[in-house]
Formats: structure tokens, sequence, C-alpha cells
């Protein structure tokens, strides 16, 4: 948002809070602003900052305030033109993406020089198609550098979630683990019943039971305390 471009088109009657101990009033205001907001395929006019072996760094000012900041990756856009660049030129940019987000003071973009620009960048440059100028090609660019993010953020979600399933894992084996400690405790040493002595169905119910978590966890047979 452009700095004091802020207009006031209308202040509707306000409205007292019912919440509010303090008498606060609220009021609808409607208003228009300038933003900015450059898509894939547009061109405007920067300034040199700085460039090394990786790419050009332009920048658009609004008066003293930086609101925009290009970059001309050399990887990306095959031009010789840009190792003619000087700090302090100007130059078009056409913008390949851009990347901003809320509360940010400036937006971000990835750009190239366009194909109709300042003939003096042509001197010393042969003729011909140097760098990414159709549109086919510039869409194909940022599909590429989506693809690749998108990669990306699928195999970081794909080692969170084996991550996540080899914890899951541990934690079910460590259940498991300390559940047959408890059984191998319980069922080390014998049964031992108190007066009266079970019935004779009850002793082959429990006998029953007895013997399948023997086969499970190991013990030692029942005995019965009639004493």
């Amino acid at each position: 948002m452009r700095k004091g471009s802020i207009n006031i088109v209308k202040v509707f009657n306000g409205t007292t809070r019912s919440f509010s101990l303090n008498g606060d009033v609220d009021f609808l205001v409607s208003f228009s602003a300038e933003l900015l907001n450059p898509t894939p395929g547009m061109v405007f006019d920067a300034v040199v900052e700085g460039s090394n072996r990786f790419g050009v760094l332009t920048k658009v000012n609004d008066g003293e305030d930086c609101v925009m900041e290009a970059i001309l990756v050399k990887s990306l856009v095959n031009d010789d033109r840009l190792d003619n660049l000087h700090t302090g030129q100007k130059v078009q940019v056409m913008v390949l993406e851009r990347r901003f987000e809320l509360g940010d003071t400036k937006v971000m973009v990835i750009g190239s020089i366009p194909d109709a620009h300042n003939e003096s960048l042509n001197a010393g440059v042969d003729e011909g198609p140097v760098l990414i100028d159709d549109t086919a090609d510039i869409e194909d660019t940022v599909e590429l550098l989506d693809d690749e993010n998108s990669s990306l953020e699928s195999s970081d979600r794909e080692s969170d979630e084996e991550e996540e399933d080899d914890q899951d894992d541990y934690d079910d084996f460590l259940e498991q683990s300390e559940a047959m400690t408890a059984c191998q405790k319980i069922f080390a040493t014998p049964f031992v019943y108190a007066t009266p002595a079970p019935t004779v169905t009850q002793q082959a119910e429990f006998l029953a039971i007895h013997n399948q978590l023997r086969a499970t966890v190991g013990s030692t047979p029942v005995t019965w305390n009639t004493q």
C-alpha cells in the first residue's frame, strides 16, 4: 500500500459498544488506497542496485522508499546483456514471479529483461533471442519453480509422516513391552487361593485361562491352598 494514498470515501454513523464500560463507539469507514501487486508479464522501470555472479539486483523507489526489489537471476534467464548492466543504470524489468506476505514493506520479484528494451544494452551482443521472452516459456519457468517447491514440501511432509509413523511404532512397542513385563510379573509366581478352595468347575476354568496365559508369557503351575 502506497504511503499517503488512503482517501476516506465515507464515514457511516457510529454505534456504541454495549459491552464497553468506557463509552466506546465503532465507526464503519469506506476508503480507497493505491496498492502494488505486480503480475507475471508486467513490465516496469527499475534502477540497478548491484550485481554478482548469481544475478542482478534492481529496485523500484517511490520517493525515498523502496517499494519493490527485482532479481534478475542468471541461471534462470540466459541473457548476456545482464553482464552489461552497471550500478545506477535504469532498466526495464518483466515480472516472472513475485513474492510478498502480509506486513512486508516491499515486494520481491524474480524478473527478466524484456526483448524490446534499451538499445544501448544490445551493443556487443549477438542478435537473436537470448532471454525468456515467450509467454509459454515464462509459464514453464514459473511452473518449474513451483514444482520444485512442491517437491521439497512434499518430501518434507513425507519425511515428517515417516518420523511420526516410526514414533507411533516405537510407542506401540513400548506399550506392548510394558504390558508383557507386567504380565510376566503377575504370572511369574503361583496362583494361591485361600480357603474355601474353588469348585471343580471353577478350577477347570481357572486352569484353562492360566494355561493360555502361560503359553503366551510363561508362568508356574496353579496351586491351591486349602489350609
